[in-house]
């Protein structure tokens, strides 16, 4: 099964450049927690294992939106398989 196949199973869009994967997904801020959920089982799925596995150390967890969204949510440090990614905040313009 190709990877975007399986990425989809998790309800994640895959984007792939020559040596890099982006694993995304549009959701409420109040989902952040269920999003996390997803994106844990994602990765841990056998089949998703290369999108982290290829430099650890330089996987990010981003979320992108406005000030007054991100105060809603509070998860901080997503688990990918045997490492804990901190996430990386972006605020967009309100």
């Amino acid at each position: 099964m190709s990877r975007h196949i399986i990425v989809a199973h998790h309800q994640f869009r895959l984007h792939m450049y020559a040596d890099d994967s982006q694993v995304y997904v549009s959701a409420s801020a109040n989902d952040a927690t269920a999003v996390v959920t997803r994106l844990s089982a994602c990765i841990a799925d056998n089949d998703c294992q290369p999108i982290a596995t290829h430099n650890p150390s330089k996987t990010q967890v981003m979320w992108l939106c406005t000030s007054q969204q991100l105060a809603k949510i509070t998860v901080g440090d997503v688990p990918l398989l045997s490492t804990v990614v901190t996430v990386v905040t972006r605020r967009l313009s309100t």
